[in-house]
């Protein structure tokens, strides 16, 4: 059998089981509210932050790669901070969180896929325009074979549970610091 002919099937018969890429979804990197720590009523920080300018999402391109938009992002990012009792329900807020999503690093192909998302969070006090923190988050997520056969999903998956974590880290984060200043 001629190589071509063989390295042409095979990539049709890849191309075929891929599918078309999917965007990450909202529901899927959402903390809920039995899995996340909530802050106590008598914290500084308890539903007094408001989430602005979130920013480095991409749309996702079916014919490409799974991407996370930054209005997904932010819809994600809102969804766990209101159930860990951190997102103000009121608008301005005491405290103004803003996101960057810096990275998003997938592999191309592979059985498991590890994706690392890297997040440059700001959070600041309203009035004053304090920075109570300026950090870099970042978090992995791998998702195998048994998660998802088709790849273009289990790179989803990954997507999706690498912006979860890194959510996660950002409330361990606010857990530990202290407003005092």
């Amino acid at each position: 059998m001629n190589f071509k002919i063989v390295i042409l099937t095979l990539s049709c018969f890849g191309f075929f089981l891929s599918g078309c890429a999917t965007p990450a979804k909202v529901d899927q990197m959402i903390y809920a509210p039995g899995d996340i720590e909530k802050v106590s009523p008598v914290s500084t920080y308890y539903k007094s932050i408001v989430v602005e300018n979130v920013s480095g999402g991409s749309e996702t391109n079916p014919l490409f790669s799974s991407q996370v938009s930054s209005e997904d992002f932010k819809g994600a990012l809102e969804g766990s901070l209101r159930n860990a009792n951190y997102l103000s329900d009121n608008s301005p807020g005491k405290y103004i969180l803003t996101a960057d999503l810096i990275s998003l690093d997938q592999p191309f192909m592979g059985i498991n896929m590890t994706v690392r998302a890297a997040v440059d969070y700001k959070l600041k006090d309203h009035i004053s325009g304090k920075i109570l923190f300026n950090d870099t988050i970042e978090a992995p997520f791998m998702a195998t074979m048994s998660d998802a056969f088709i790849g273009v999903e289990r790179l989803r998956l990954a997507n999706e549970g690498a912006i979860k974590y890194n959510i996660r880290k950002l409330i361990d984060k606010l857990n530990s610091i202290k407003a005092n200043y």
